[in-house]
């Protein structure tokens, strides 16, 4: 592929640790989706009707979810960057290295400010306040959302956050204070005295599972400006009952043409059953992408290559290469900037 399978960094953006075996969730059973203060919100409830609402996006602080943190697992972050263990585990980082690629940027920072954290020349660029999205496993039932905000020394305190969801028909934001009281909340040190927070909230897989794909997003700014100067997404998606995690090539990706991304499945934090004996073991599915239609920040993926990779500490799903053909929905998150 063109633009994947050529990318000389492919393999450092989805390995796992050596010799840790992926264990993942299967399909969650019951009808609901997601639990506590999340019902109204992620569990997509209600429907925008269309496009998503920019706004709609009004934001919230997340310095109330320091006042009330719980629920959640108890999160190791032994390095101190600000993400925990499991969620370096995941992305292919070194849990015990503030800053896996001595480029002077800790790892939470970079991902905050959505520098590359493997490559020692990509170095956080932003201004201002900003933010990323990633996930984990939480549970064999629970995904685990990680919402990772980088606030400078001038504007600690500041940042609001509004967070959503997107399935093939129905999307819906919500202000960050609505997880409070079941989010887990990290704290570090960044450069030049700002600050990294890590939020961890938990989402019921079914939610994922029931859907097939859902794309989750959030727009990040100032409490003191009524726009937004920072965006970002994530999908995932379930294949034989297994989640796994959309990861673009370059973590930056332009969605506006044809983009490159793996599909990672995502190990949850306890025990679940083996991955099917079907998937391809020392192998990661890479697809590309391109836009065919959608409105606003809502844009539809037509799949125009996909395939078995080797090299990766993962699995590959043998319906890889038969997604070709197929469409998605997504988020464009560079539509929420100054909306």
């Amino acid at each position: 592929m063109s633009d994947s399978s050529t990318n000389p960094r492919v393999g450092s953006l989805g390995v796992l640790s050596p010799g840790r075996s992926q264990r993942l969730a299967p399909a969650a059973a019951g009808s609901a989706l997601v639990g506590g203060a999340l019902v109204a919100g992620l569990a997509l409830v209600s429907s925008l009707g269309g496009p998503v609402d920019l706004d709609d996006l009004t934001g919230g602080p997340i310095d109330q979810l320091h006042a009330n943190v719980g629920g959640g697992v108890s999160d190791n972050d032994f390095d101190g960057d600000g993400l925990s263990d499991a969620q370096e585990e995941v992305l292919g980082l070194l849990p015990y290295l503030f800053d896996s690629d001595f480029d002077g940027f800790g790892d939470g920072e970079e991902i905050a400010r959505q520098s590359d954290p493997f490559d020692e020349y990509s170095i956080p660029t932003s201004q201002g306040i900003s933010a990323s999205l990633t996930a984990n496993g939480g549970s064999a039932t629970n995904l685990r959302l990680v919402v990772v905000v980088h606030e400078p020394a001038g504007e600690k305190g500041q940042s609001k956050i509004r967070i959503g969801a997107l399935t093939h028909d129905r999307s819906v934001a919500v202000p960050i204070e609505r997880f409070m009281g079941i989010s887990n909340v990290l704290t570090s040190p960044g450069s030049d005295g700002s600050t990294v927070t890590s939020i961890d909230i938990p989402i019921q897989s079914a939610l994922v599972h029931t859907n097939e794909h859902v794309a989750f997003f959030l727009a990040a700014g100032s409490q003191l400006q009524a726009s937004f100067n920072a965006a970002a997404k994530i999908d995932v998606l379930s294949t034989d009952g297994v989640l796994q995690l959309l990861r673009p090539l370059a973590l930056n990706a332009d969605s506006s043409g044809g983009t490159g991304s793996i599909r990672q499945p995502i190990p949850p934090a306890a025990e679940g059953p083996s991955i099917p004996s079907s998937w391809v073991p020392g192998a990661i599915c890479v697809q590309s992408s391109v836009t065919v239609g959608g409105a606003g920040a809502v844009v539809d993926k037509l799949i125009v290559e996909a395939e078995c990779l080797q090299g990766f500490d993962s699995y590959c799903a043998p319906s890889c290469s038969s997604s070709v053909g197929t469409t998605y929905r997504t988020i464009n998150p560079g539509a929420f900037i100054g909306g």
